[in-house]
């Protein structure tokens, strides 16, 4: 149904024709489904639209299903499960209706429930439906567990977009059942509206407990959260049904996809190294050579026609990386020193993307060349990427890269220094850190991790795509030599930091396919060939 995204798995990502595809928080999806209503479109309307849809996309995707559980909450996303219940049990299939007790249901709910017949009550209460025409009667867990037992298909319509906690009362209690059910021999499919329960739309987290689907159908948009890790591994396929919500409202993030991949200039019949961009990598040092010849082949694989490294005699101690050239400081000194700073800032001249960071240090003395740098290439007109031991150096500092064209490339930890917070909390929300990321430092940030996120401070990107196997050393090495390469020929430095990761993404996935397991750094640069050539073309 949906296109493979490495270990993303499976989901499409269709939003009616637009670009970027927009990927909403739950406050966005809301606004968007005000809009809608504004517009003349009742949200009665819409929910018949999305339960008729869902049921729909079931029926085609599960034939077989005969025998079906439809398990409701009381708000709207089980507003969407009664409409579903009623038109799958007017195709004729044999459909269960399980119910949880609550205080009070929403409006749009209680307009659905007329015409349901049988209700299943669970979770106790005097709850009673007779004003809409509805019989119920209670249920009891191991009735419920006899019933999910005997279901070809469960069908999630207890929670939606507005869980912010782990569920409580009867919905857990519904939840562990369903879970119990899946760990024994008679494994129904599980089929989620929207989201899974127990996921957190805005953040990808995954409460306990939550339900783990085998098809998560969202209603027109996917939720961001849905996209992200832990919640991902919840969703399993994710696919959309398009109910004509056509609001306009400010969505930030959206998924890059293979129709919206920013692409490199082409590359002319009679092209010159020259042509193709002179990237700059400032690092390394005695103790650490290694680190900056990644980036340099990083940057050399994605096209680049002239990339150099800056070393001083004695610190390569590795077999040099031939098709890069040396730039070298005089002196004999272990790291960078402010000393250094004349020398590098004439270097630098010759050079339109420089990459700072792999390998330098955090050296006092490293520190002051760092921010002389910066000021130097304020005066000019260089793309810059800023990487591993600068990215620590610019915490140290608080300086900000403002009036700079530059990319940061933090993983959690580094982002966590930057903002002062705990790697814990970055990864607890990671859209909200890489958007106070870009604010605060005034670059384009790209945070690192599984589902990468690019921001420039006012709206972001999520690349699904890559492999387990890309947390290898030197693979954020590798990484900030691909932007680089990739801004010495895109039309702007976003499109180089989307791109850049996007190919990284990719090249790691076909190594670890390839290898058949663990990779190395060195080999997500040599599975880059491909997928740059299919993203530059060539001209004339």
């Amino acid at each position: 149904m949906g296109e493979e995204h490495g270990s993303f798995g499976r989901f499409s990502v269709s939003d009616t024709g637009q670009a970027p595809v927009r990927i909403p928080s739950s406050a966005e999806m809301t606004a968007l489904d005000n809009d809608t209503i504004t517009k003349g479109t009742s949200a009665r309307e819409l929910m018949e639209r999305a339960g008729k849809a869902v049921a729909e996309r079931i029926s085609a995707t599960y034939p077989a299903a005969k025998n079906i559980v439809i398990l409701c909450g009381p708000g709207n996303n089980g507003g969407d499960g009664l409409v579903i219940f009623k038109c799958l049990r007017n195709r004729g299939l044999n459909v269960s209706l399980v119910v949880t007790a609550a205080n009070r249901y929403s409006a749009e709910w209680l307009e659905q429930v007329k015409g349901v017949g049988r209700i299943r009550l669970f979770g106790g209460g005097a709850v009673s439906f007779a004003s809409n025409g509805a019989e119920v009667a209670p249920i009891t867990p191991p009735e419920v567990k006899d019933l999910l037992n005997e279901a070809d298909l469960v069908v999630d319509a207890l929670l939606g977009t507005g869980q912010r906690e782990a569920p409580r009362g009867a919905i857990a209690e519904l939840v562990e059942l369903l879970l119990c059910v899946r760990a024994g021999k008679n494994t129904p499919v599980v089929v989620s509206v929207d989201l899974p329960t127990g996921i957190d739309a805005d953040t990808g987290g995954a409460f306990e407990p939550h339900v783990v689907a085998d098809l998560t159908i969202a209603i027109q948009l996917i939720k961001r959260g849905c996209l992200h890790f832990p919640a991902r591994s919840a969703c399993g396929e994710i696919s959309t049904v398009d109910i004509g919500i056509a609001g306009e409202g400010q969505v930030a993030y959206s998924v890059v996809t293979r129709p919206n991949i920013p692409r490199l200039t082409s590359r002319a019949a009679d092209t010159h190294k020259g042509a193709l961009g002179r990237v700059l990598v400032i690092g390394g040092s005695l103790a650490m050579s290694g680190a900056p010849m990644l980036a340099a082949l990083g940057a050399l694989r994605t096209g680049a026609g002239i990339v150099s490294r800056v070393v001083r005699s004695g610190w390569s101690t590795i077999p040099p990386l031939p098709e890069a050239m040396f730039e070298v400081l005089g002196g004999s000194a272990s790291c960078y020193q402010l000393s250094d700073l004349d020398d590098l800032n004439e270097i630098i001249k010759r050079y339109n993307v420089c990459v700072i960071g792999p390998g330098m240090g955090t050296d006092p003395g490293t520190l002051d060349l760092f921010l002389g740098v910066l000021e130097g290439l304020r005066a000019r007109n260089a793309r810059l990427v800023i990487d591993a031991d600068a990215l620590n150096l610019l915490a140290a500092s608080g300086a900000s890269l403002a009036g700079l064209a530059a990319v940061i490339t933090p993983h959690p930890g580094e982002a966590a220094r930057l903002l002062g917070v705990s790697p814990a909390r970055i990864q607890n929300d990671r859209f909200g850190a890489a958007r106070d990321l870009a604010r605060k430092v005034g670059a384009i940030t790209v945070l690192k991790g599984a589902g990468s996120l690019i921001h420039d401070g006012l709206s972001g990107s999520l690349v699904a795509e890559g492999t387990p196997y890309l947390a290898t050393p030197g693979s954020g090495d590798v990484l900030s030599g691909i932007i680089a390469g990739c801004a010495a020929r895109c039309a702007s430095l976003w499109e180089a930091a989307v791109l850049g990761v996007w190919l990284h993404a990719k090249a790691g996935s076909e190594a670890a396919r390839r290898r058949g397991g663990p990779i190395l750094a060195s080999e997500i640069a040599e599975h880059l060939g491909a997928f740059v050539g299919g993203v530059e073309g060539l001209a004339g």
